[in-house]
């Protein structure tokens, strides 16, 4: 597998009949930006600039900005390649683990992997990903549980891109409502 010190995705999420969502989502060092459309046009946008995650909601105008202080400090950050096995091996005894045909997802190659849960009453039901081959990064999902089903797929899929740390910036407007709030660690 290659490293993925940064990318760009564009993805859908599809939750049947409460419709689908759209993301543009950035990742570089650990600082995110997601900028998501949901089934009904509600606009929000999160950043996370490993000194606070700031979410805002164009409707009503308003930003709740957390303060993170030292809360992430100390905790280990993973590789995609590492989510994914370590989803496997949740899930290793209480499904049956298949691998499908690959296939093509945003213009990469990918490994397809079925599992199917061996009863019907599991915490988590039936899913099938997509895995990027080279980066590990999971470009589709089906989950299907308690009668529900979710389909996440990305539409673009640009690993290793030069992102420009201005994203990383909330440019909000003048007149939004900020609440701030303070994220504690938990004390030991």
């Amino acid at each position: 597998t290659s490293e993925l010190s940064s990318y760009y995705a564009e993805y859908t999420v599809d939750m049947g009949d409460e419709g689908t969502g759209e993301t543009k989502h950035w990742e570089k060092n650990g600082k995110i930006r997601v900028e998501a459309t949901d089934a009904n046009g509600e606009e929000n946008l999160s950043i996370n600039d490993g000194k606070s995650l700031i979410s805002y909601t164009k409707s009503d105008n308003t930003a709740i900005v957390f303060e993170l202080g030292d809360v992430g400090e100390g905790f280990e950050k993973i590789s995609v390649k590492e989510q994914a096995l370590r989803i496997l091996e949740i899930i290793k005894d209480s499904h049956d683990i298949t691998v499908g045909q690959d296939e093509e997802i945003a213009g990469h190659d990918t490994y397809h992997l079925i599992a199917k849960a061996k009863k019907s009453d599991t915490l988590i039901g039936d899913m099938e990903i997509w895995v990027d081959k080279k980066t590990w990064m999971t470009l589709k999902s089906v989950s299907k549980s308690g009668g529900l089903e979710f389909t996440t797929e990305f539409q673009k899929f640009e690993p290793n891109v030069k992102i420009d740390d201005s994203l990383f910036v909330a440019d909000l407007p003048e007149d939004a409502i900020k609440k701030k709030k303070k994220i504690e660690a938990p004390k030991q």
